[in-house]
């Protein structure tokens, strides 16, 4: 009787901390904040390059800014540690909504229909709309989905994707060639990306018209916004927290 009673004291006490069913969508958000810990912490560096990124997501800016910007420079220049940097700075900003991912820390991150259903749970968590997208859409209909869904919030709220390595998508047409994104691009939506120079710069600079800084590079991009000079820190090129067996 003693034994049971003590038994029962301890599953009441310890309830609360018993473990529960994790989505994808939460394994997800969890390596996100591990890449934002682990890259940005030891960001140094800079500043003009970063104020222009931050400048690109305030709201109030729109005569001044581009829609976008994408900063395209080789492995080991340093986007991932500015990408982090930047998403923990809008983190804090509560006049901005803030839609982030960085590609090729899981081997969910990978996917875009996957990037797509997670964002589009948020936008409609956001906007207090049941949740269509979860496992359920694919395709152009997933597309269709995120773009409206997208549009909605951001006439509501300063809407800002932030993407760090569009390169390390799975090579598909649709990722390789950023088709995924709305072509109709809402107003009050801001796009801030990185990734080496290819195919995945080439098509935004010819379907969106997005700018493109290059980290180590002293040329003005062809857009009006600011140009960034020097590399980075070396302390500031940390190596790339990847997907290893079992994620």
């Amino acid at each position: 009787m003693i034994l049971d009673d003590l038994w029962g004291d301890l599953d009441s006490e310890t309830r609360a901390y018993q473990a529960v069913d994790e989505t994808w969508q939460d394994r997800e958000r969890a390596y996100l904040d591990a890449f934002v810990h682990d890259t940005a912490r030891d960001f140094t560096g800079r500043a003009a390059m970063l104020d222009g990124l931050l400048s690109v997501a305030r709201p109030g800016s729109d005569r001044l800014t581009p829609w976008g910007t994408c900063v395209s420079g080789p492995p080991g220049s340093g986007k991932s540690g500015l990408a982090a940097e930047v998403i923990r700075q809008l983190r804090e900003n509560p006049s901005i909504l803030l839609l982030e991912h960085a590609a090729g820390i899981s081997a969910e991150s990978t996917r875009v229909d996957r990037l797509l259903q997670r964002w589009c749970g948020e936008l409609a968590q956001t906007l207090d709309e049941p949740d269509l997208s979860a496992d359920d859409l694919t395709g152009e209909e997933l597309e269709r989905t995120f773009a409206r869904l997208l549009t909605r919030a951001s006439e509501q709220q300063r809407t800002v994707l932030v993407i760090d390595a569009l390169n390390e998508f799975e090579r598909t047409s649709t990722a390789r060639h950023v088709t995924w994104l709305p072509r109709i691009w809402p107003p009050n939506a801001r796009l801030i990306a990185t990734s080496t120079p290819g195919t995945e710069t080439q098509a935004l600079e010819r379907r969106w018209r997005t700018s493109r800084a290059r980290p180590g590079s002293k040329e003005r991009p062809t857009d009006s916004w600011s140009s960034c000079s020097s590399r980075l820190p070396r302390a500031c090129r940390r190596p790339r927290r990847r997907c290893t067996a079992g994620c």
